[in-house]
């Protein structure tokens, strides 16, 4: 018991200690501190400043989607147009025009931050520099350079589309013909099933007349002319009969056979229809396809983003501070050190 007492007095002298080390080299230590903070302040104001100029593009659509489950097809992917930046495809170009049109300040090497956000088809494209004016001109070259190579697939594709329509029209060209056709054959087949018609007509108005003058002969006195001439016309009544049965099937058969067109004519009038319908996606398809969208220009952040003044002033301060406190034990115990050397040289 007596021995956790000693233990607990010794650390509470040693605590005692340690704020009077303190206490006795406050000055050190504040003023070492200060110097710190206030020397990297004075750094920082002779560091040059940095500026993120940045944009936010989408590569261009390819394919726009008719329904729901399907998803817009892209010209390009933004993770291949990510590799394509950072590979530095431009930089050659960029710089040169930097070369040509820069008044100071041009940069040696180009080098981008490039994110792409969670679920999105996006890039958003960070340049880092000191002078604005360049940021703003590598952005926009980036941006030019970008736009002229996909121009190239952009105008393949369109021009895939445009095969496939003039394709389209050939078919639609030979379909009219089939049309053509089919509507030149059905006014052939009224034309005759109306002649037929009409001659049905004039057999059945002859055999009328036949009838009435062969009841006439039988109504008279029989004799030998009379029974002639009523079976010459019973027979002419038979022929007439049987032309007129025969003009009939005739009748039904290019009936049947009209019927037969007009259907193909049908056919092919739908076929025509869906074709056009066909036609029109492929020109909405081909007017949807787009070159690289910017969805943010150039711009620049007008607050620099280095030197970070705040957080270099607080990083100075603590590790001026605790190299303060070092400084401040390390100077007490030199002293007591060369204290009890010479209490001890003394006895």
């Amino acid at each position: 018991m007596i021995e956790t007492q000693k233990t607990q007095y010794k650390d509470e002298i040693k605590l005692i200690d340690i704020i009077r080390v303190i206490w006795k080299r406050r000055i050190l230590i504040i003023v070492g501190t200060l110097s710190c903070a206030l020397g990297v302040a004075g750094i920082n104001l002779l560091l040059p400043k940095t500026y993120n100029t940045y944009m936010v593009v989408q590569p261009g659509i390819l394919k726009i989607s008719q329904s729901g489950a399907e998803k817009n097809i892209y010209i390009d992917s933004a993770e291949n147009m990510k590799a394509i930046i950072a590979v530095g495809t431009f930089n050659s170009q960029i710089l040169q025009v930097l070369n040509e049109t820069a008044k100071k300040n041009t940069p040696d090497k180009i080098e981008y931050k490039i994110s792409i956000p969670k679920n999105s088809n996006t890039l958003q494209i960070v340049y880092e520099t000191d002078n604005i004016e360049n940021g703003i001109t590598v952005l926009t070259n980036l941006k030019d350079l970008l736009s002229k190579e996909y121009e190239k697939l952009v105008n393949y594709h369109k021009a895939q589309y445009e095969l496939e329509k003039e394709i389209k029209k050939n078919e639609i060209k030979k379909l009219e013909a089939d049309k053509f056709a089919y509507i030149n054959n059905i006014k052939n087949l009224e034309k005759r099933i109306l002649q037929l018609s009409n001659e049905i007509e004039e057999v059945n108005q002859s055999t009328k007349l036949l009838g009435e003058k062969r009841d006439r002969f039988l109504s008279q006195n029989a004799n030998e002319n009379n029974v002639l001439s009523a079976m010459l016309y019973s027979n002419s009544i038979q022929n007439n009969l049987t032309l007129a049965n025969d003009y009939k099937e005739q009748v039904n058969e290019y009936r049947l056979r009209r019927e037969e067109a007009v259907l193909g004519l049908k056919k092919v009038e739908n076929d025509i229809a869906d074709i056009d319908e066909n036609i029109k996606y492929l020109l909405f398809q081909k007017d949807s396809i787009q070159n690289i969208q910017i969805l943010q220009p150039p711009i620049s952040d007008l607050k620099p983003v280095k030197p970070k003044k705040i957080l270099n002033i607080v990083l100075a301060s603590l590790v001026g501070l605790f190299f303060m406190l070092f400084l401040a034990f390390f100077m007490e115990y030199l002293s007591k050190h060369k204290v009890t050397n010479g209490g001890s040289a003394s006895n």
